[in-house]
């Protein structure tokens, strides 16, 4: 979805891409908040990524504002594997 007050390389991730690729930081920061065990860590999890969850969102955006290094991903036209194909990007926006 084209948004004009993104800059060239942030793109916004819709929820259930970002809860698969945040999985384990997701998973970890549950395990840390809630004193809870990594299987229902998991179970909560997967309930996010079934349907719609606050927690699991407001996880998501602890996570794109407090990471040391950013959230890059790295994106590909595919079937290209040359240099130049792929293009990193900076998730900022969750839609």
């Amino acid at each position: 979805m084209p948004d004009s007050k993104l800059k060239s390389y942030e793109v916004k991730l819709p929820y259930v891409a970002a809860v698969e690729l945040f999985k384990e930081q997701i998973i970890n920061l549950l395990v840390k908040m809630e004193g809870c065990q990594f299987n229902e860590a998991l179970s909560q999890w997967f309930n996010g990524y079934k349907e719609f969850d606050e927690k699991i969102y407001s996880v998501i955006k602890y996570i794109l504002k407090h990471t040391k290094h950013k959230n890059k991903i790295l994106l590909n036209r595919n079937p290209y594997l040359t240099v130049g194909a792929y293009q990193s990007d900076l998730v900022c926006k969750l839609c």
